[in-house]
């Protein structure tokens, strides 16, 4: 399931504190790629649920995190894996461009 949206007051222990790779959804309001690209990422949310965290973050309410990550245009997205970022992509992205660069991060599905 789609996360809650993190801001630059919980980005750290949301994104950088996460014991699962996460995938964030760098966003501006009023932008249509944004949208797009959120739907892209809660498709994925809802398939790789357990293996890969999915937040969203609005760059007015995460202004910080988007420059310390050198978010200059929206839509982007991150990959951190074990606090470190992994992978960045701007624009809009298919669904297997995500999945592609998320691979190398994505823990192993559980059998059970």
């Amino acid at each position: 399931m789609y996360e809650q949206p993190v801001t630059d007051a919980d980005f750290d222990d949301e994104v950088l504190g996460s014991e699962i790779p996460v995938l964030v959804d760098f966003w501006s309001p009023g932008c249509r790629p944004c949208v797009v690209m959120g739907q892209v990422a809660e498709q994925l949310a809802a398939e790789l649920e357990g293996r890969v965290k999915v937040v969203t973050a609005n760059v007015m309410e995460a202004q910080e995190a988007a420059q310390r990550y050198g978010v200059f245009r929206v839509p982007s997205m991150l990959i951190v894996s074990r606090g470190r970022v992994a992978s960045q992509l701007s624009g809009i992205r298919t669904r297997e461009e995500l999945l592609d660069a998320l691979a190398p991060t994505m823990l192993a599905p559980t059998t059970e």
